[in-house]
């Protein structure tokens, strides 16, 4: 082979090597714009986050931080008796400046501290934040065909898990047992109510192996199931047909196309009757 041809050839591996690395780079740097993108988004939001306990409550009570406040400063919580429905200050300013939000998600130990919202589809949200426009992380968005009261046999919140752990991304870690252990309580704050949920079980799961996770409309047996087919599992659990859940749903790396989903079971709620 003459020399210029070796020449060639070595030029053009240096500058395919060169473009890789080049989009390598771009690709790192557009990726890392994306997570400060996310991060500014969620701190900005920060503003409306309701008042929530420190840590989980085994009780699962939510009376003791209800709270008695002025209605007209949004930092409160007011209950004025056991006929009218509390109203949480901040949700409200939450949804007269975002008309599709709907409340806010935490589950304590994680970085799941985030407002939500309910799209017409499931897909509006899945590339833009509160506002609608265009963010990568999205926000996490409630199942169009559920109610956004949570009175349904199911509702169902979905969030991405990016790779910094932002956004839905640290509910992996119930997938350990000490982790799913110590960590047994979440809260969803509504304009008029506050829910805590007792997690029954975290699975891992494709789309094609339990779809009955994501359905609104669940059957007899949609407790024992998720028990059953759980990564990690309550013990000594059992249920009754009046029982309501709260399905969290996370994309996972474990395996191609895999979901990790934790299951809450709704243990009280502070809406008062109708």
């Amino acid at each position: 082979m003459k020399r210029s041809t070796k020449r060639r050839i070595l030029y053009g591996c240096l500058i395919l090597l060169l473009a890789v690395l080049g989009y390598s780079l771009y690709r790192y740097l557009s990726i890392q714009q994306e997570y400060r993108a996310e991060r500014n988004a969620h701190e900005q939001l920060m503003k409306y986050r309701p008042a929530l306990p420190e840590q989980a409550n085994p009780s699962g009570s939510v009376s003791e931080f209800a709270g008695n406040g002025n209605p007209d400063d949004p930092d409160q919580t007011e209950v004025p008796n056991d006929t009218i429905p509390i109203t949480n200050g901040k949700i409200v300013q939450l949804k007269e400046d975002y008309p599709d939000a709907v409340g806010w998600i935490t589950v304590p130990g994680t970085d799941v501290d985030y407002p939500f919202v309910q799209g017409k589809n499931n897909e509006y949200y899945l590339r833009r934040g509160i506002d609608g426009k265009y963010l990568y992380a999205g926000i996490p968005f409630l199942d169009y065909r559920c109610s956004p009261d949570f009175s349904g046999e199911n509702t169902i919140l979905f969030g991405h898990n990016l790779r910094n752990g932002s956004m839905f991304g640290t509910l992996t870690r119930f997938k350990e047992q000490n982790f799913f252990d110590d960590h047994r309580y979440f809260y969803v704050v509504l304009e008029h109510d506050i829910i805590c949920a007792e997690i029954i079980s975290c699975l891992v799961v494709t789309p094609n192996q339990a779809p009955y996770v994501f359905e609104p409309e669940i059957d007899s047996d949609f407790a024992e199931r998720c028990v059953r087919d759980a990564r990690r599992s309550a013990a000594g659990l059992t249920f009754s047909d009046a029982d309501r859940f709260i399905t969290l749903a996370t994309c996972d790396y474990e395996r191609n196309n895999s979901r990790v989903i934790l299951i809450g079971r709704i243990t009280e709620s502070s809406a008062s009757p109708a």
